[in-house]
């Protein structure tokens, strides 16, 4: 968060998850004190703001589903996970589900599936390549680098 200062100093306690919830109420309230670029102002008028959209990758499948719900309300939510667990239940990524991280290989036949039956924008990948793929395909950005 270059530019914003910092969060201040507290300890933070969790109860049900690796780090407390309200660190993310607390990072939001930073990034809403921050001043807004150009771009930022432009777009909050059509009630988008990518650039202070916060997202978090769950990297361990085993959190609490509590905790997963709780935070799902907060941020955007995405979880580490290969092709084949996306797959499982990829029309329910992003609404009742976190977001899937692809991580390790992908057959194009899996690719392919995955843009046929996910929302585009709850998937992302670990692999660059995968990933820039994913953006000028299935979303749209042919322009991406």
């Amino acid at each position: 968060m270059r530019g914003c200062g910092s969060i201040p100093t507290r300890r933070w306690t969790s109860s049900s998850g690796p780090w407390p919830l309200d660190l993310v109420d607390a990072i939001r309230r930073r990034l809403d004190d921050a001043p807004a670029s150009y771009a930022s102002r432009a777009l909050e008028h059509r009630g988008e703001n990518l650039q202070r959209r916060i997202v978090v990758v769950v990297r361990e499948p085993h959190y609490p589903q509590d905790w997963i719900d709780a935070l799902h309300r907060r941020a955007q939510v995405f979880r580490d996970q290969p092709v084949h667990e996306a797959l499982r239940e990829a029309e329910r990524l992003g609404s009742d589900l976190p977001g899937a991280r692809v991580t390790g290989p992908v057959s194009d036949a899996a690719l392919a599936e995955l843009a046929r039956r996910a929302d585009g924008d709850f998937v992302a990948f670990a692999g660059p390549s995968l990933e820039l793929a994913w953006t000028q395909r299935v979303l749209g950005f042919g322009d991406a680098r």
